[in-house]
């Protein structure tokens, strides 16, 4: 799952990464609970880990997070129940409405600056699962290249190209809606300066597990319960 927030929003976390962390839990929160309704289990927990990723298309800054689920939830008896098909609407409202109300708990947006959000016809928030069909415990290439994705760095050096005459850095990707091209052309102090905006600060978790998969979930999880959590 792809949690993403508006354009409005993402420069109050340039500067400020660790508030990144309300990102975090109101993502996996709202998963764990749309989940626990979907499934009729509101004890049920479960299994993620979440990335951080503060980058889009051209090195642009645009915070959001990758979180790489179990399709489903984790039972106190032991019991993994698998989630059915369904609409991810709902989540994304529940989403929004989070997110807004702890950026506004913590100060970051005024109680005006939330109802003038919480009434955007378009809001800006999503919940993108790519409409892939979940991977199954015996694809381990699968699991592999989502867990690549979710550690994935902010540009590709395949997509680089320096002219030297020039002195400016071509870097190519896929077709801007924007710009209508499928390339960006840097000054070289443009794209290191751009580049160095996504290095994370010292000590920021990038990386983090949630539920079933947490450390101390680990550490006081029954074994046969930790059998069903890493099949």
């Amino acid at each position: 799952f792809v949690f993403t927030i508006p354009r409005v929003l993402r420069g109050i976390f340039r500067t400020r990464r660790h508030l990144l962390t309300h990102l975090f839990h109101t993502a996996t929160a709202t998963l764990q609970d749309a989940f626990r309704i979907r499934l009729g289990l509101p004890h049920g927990r479960i299994g993620a880990i979440a990335g951080v990723h503060t980058f889009g298309d051209y090195l642009i800054y645009h915070p959001h997070l990758h979180v790489l689920a179990a399709d489903g939830l984790f039972t106190p008896d032991g019991r993994f129940h698998c989630m059915p098909a369904g609409d991810l609407a709902p989540a994304i409202e529940l989403f929004r409405h989070r997110f807004l109300h702890a950026l506004r708990d913590a100060k970051l947006i005024s109680p005006s600056k939330l109802a003038n959000l919480l009434a955007w016809k378009h809001p800006g928030f999503n919940i993108h699962n790519g409409g892939e069909k979940p991977v199954p415990a015996y694809d381990a290439a699968g699991r592999k290249r989502l867990a690549e994705y979710l550690l994935r760095h902010p540009f590709s050096l395949q997509k680089i190209t320096w002219n030297a005459s020039s002195k400016t850095v071509i870097y190519r990707s896929k077709r801007h809606h924007t710009t209508k091209r499928n390339f960006q052309i840097f000054k070289a102090p443009d794209f290191i300066a751009a580049a160095i905006d996504h290095i994370p600060p010292k000590g920021q978790q990038t990386v983090r597990y949630y539920g079933i998969y947490s450390n101390k979930s680990r550490g006081i999880t029954p074994a046969m319960e930790l059998g069903f959590a890493t099949r």
